[in-house]
């Protein structure tokens, strides 16, 4: 059997003039340069969240050291806007730099993927849209314009904010039915029809 390796060192502050992008520097361990992408929009929402709450204390960045410097493995755009912020020291998740290939490779791909899903009607019902935003998450809108724009729907506008219809199909009934009876008991109004 395999023996279990440490894989987090420690957890440090380090001084930010220590702490680098990853920008393909550890290639020689088998870790291209940072996957990730963000959009202006997002990388400004991030900074302002950053500038307002301290986040570094719940979720540090993880790192690798790198030729006297650490490489960061998860937070590359906190980073960036740590250094916009004038930040002068980090709370860091510092990685055994003997840890092998697949073993970084995998925390990368971990650390920075959303297993879950939001649940937008949550969301949208008891959480403050305006603080979801500014933290970054934007919840999908009903453009009643694009309806309005439809052949006699503009007296029945209101009526359809309230009111969407969701089609399911398949061929199993009893996954069918579960479905039903599972939005039913969430308290949904629901009509079932055999096309």
């Amino acid at each position: 059997m395999k023996k279990n390796m440490q894989i987090l060192a420690r957890t440090l502050k380090l001084n930010i003039k220590d702490l680098r992008n990853n920008v393909g520097q550890l290639k020689d361990k088998g870790v291209p340069a940072n996957p990730r992408r963000i959009d202006k929009v997002a990388y400004n929402k991030l900074k302002t969240s950053l500038f307002e709450k301290d986040l570094n204390e719940i979720k540090e960045l993880l790192v690798i050291p790198h030729n006297d410097t650490y490489v960061v493995l998860s937070g590359n755009m906190r980073l960036k806007a740590y250094k916009e912020l004038d930040y002068m020291h980090i709370k860091c998740k510092v990685i055994d730099p003997n840890v092998d290939k697949q073993t970084l490779q995998k925390i990368i791909i971990i650390e920075n993927t959303n297993y879950g899903s939001w649940d937008d009607d949550i969301l949208g019902n008891e959480w403050e849209p305006e603080l979801l935003d500014a933290w970054g998450y934007d919840l999908p809108d009903l453009n009643m314009s694009v309806l309005q724009d439809h052949e006699g729907l503009n007296e029945n506008t209101e009526k359809l904010k309230n009111k969407f219809v969701l089609k399911v199909s398949g061929k199993n009934q009893d996954e069918i039915m579960s479905l039903h009876n599972e939005l039913q008991d969430r308290g949904f109004e629901l009509e079932l029809r055999n096309e």
